[in-house]
């Protein structure tokens, strides 16, 4: 069958881009795929960490059709065509991802409300699977969503307990798959040999933070966190290129000896012998918080997020 990928746009953050390659070879293995059309925020930065990285994509590689999503002003447009029904892939089978899925702290329409209004044909037919993130109800609006989407979808795959939990009691056809990057990590580690780089290696910590966690309890935490590595070198690693980046110079006010990772100048098996040799991590973004439990590393974490939580410490 072909297949439409929505809700999964992977621009400039390393979390979303590694878990993509072993999205959609969950996709490729699980479904009998012949075509999977891939909306993103940006073509060109795709195909381009596509092809830096093909070694990590398995057979679909060749199924891959990637477009552009229509942004800025032209988005309100797309959400007419897709209403009016004369969206160009309205008979495809549906994918939709986890960020923008059912999750009613988002103001409307992006709480869930966007898949029933704009997909409604493909929910009443059941031809869509949910990816991810199902929200815990806080609203009976919410119930009402959840009562209208949850029971028609093929499957719904949870990538934690509470939530895998919560969609069974509205469809049984459901999937706990804890994070599509555990295999990536697990192939990383069988390529991964330490010895071919021990000579090029400095004692290290990596350091991040996001908009949420940019803050004065964040920086007395790092602060603290530092004091236990004063050897070290500290590298600062922009998770999201898109947000993250902003706060290198803040940050290097209070370290002075703070270095910036360029990672478009790395491929995804470098980053993770990073991430794998660091001595100390101290991070604000679930992605990289996920591959440090892992690599069996101690986790140092500046946000309390719902989904921190529920997916690192529970």
């Amino acid at each position: 069958m072909e297949a439409f990928l929505k809700w999964f746009y992977w621009y400039k953050n390393f979390g979303d881009e590694m878990l993509f390659f072993w999205l959609i070879n969950w996709i490729d293995q699980n479904y009998d795929i012949s075509k999977l059309t891939v909306e993103v925020w940006d073509k060109s930065w795709m195909e381009n960490w596509i092809r830096e990285n093909k070694e990590y994509m398995w057979p679909i590689l060749d199924k891959l059709d990637i477009v552009p999503i229509n942004r800025y002003r032209l988005r309100y447009f797309s959400h007419i065509v897709t209403l009016l029904w004369i969206w160009p892939y309205k008979k495809l089978f549906k994918f939709f991802g986890w960020w923008e899925v059912l999750d009613d702290s988002r103001k409307f329409p992006h709480d869930g409300r966007n898949i029933a209004l704009l997909y409604s044909a493909s929910i009443r037919k059941k031809y869509f699977i949910l990816l991810w993130w199902i929200w815990t109800i806080k609203k009976k609006s919410t119930k009402r969503l959840y009562n209208f989407i949850l029971p028609r979808a093929q499957n719904i795959v949870c990538r934690e307990n509470v939530s895998f939990n919560l969609v069974n009691k509205y469809n049984k056809k459901s999937t706990l798959l804890r994070d599509f990057s555990k295999p990536l990590l697990e192939e990383f580690l069988s390529k991964h040999n330490k010895s071919n780089h021990e000579e090029l290696l400095f004692p290290y910590i990596l350091i991040n933070i996001s908009p949420k966690s940019f803050n004065h309890a964040s920086f007395e935490k790092i602060q603290k966190f530092c004091k236990n590595y004063p050897k070290h070198k500290k590298i600062f690693f922009p998770c999201d290129m898109n947000y993250d980046e902003q706060y290198f110079d803040q940050l290097k006010k209070m370290f002075g000896d703070l270095e910036i990772y360029n990672r478009t100048k790395h491929s995804l098996q470098e980053t993770l012998q990073l991430f794998y040799n660091s001595d100390g991590w101290i991070w604000a973004r679930l992605h990289f918080l996920y591959p440090l439990k892992f690599f069996k590393k101690n986790i140092e974490a500046l946000t309390q997020e719902e989904k921190v939580e529920k997916l690192i410490f529970n």
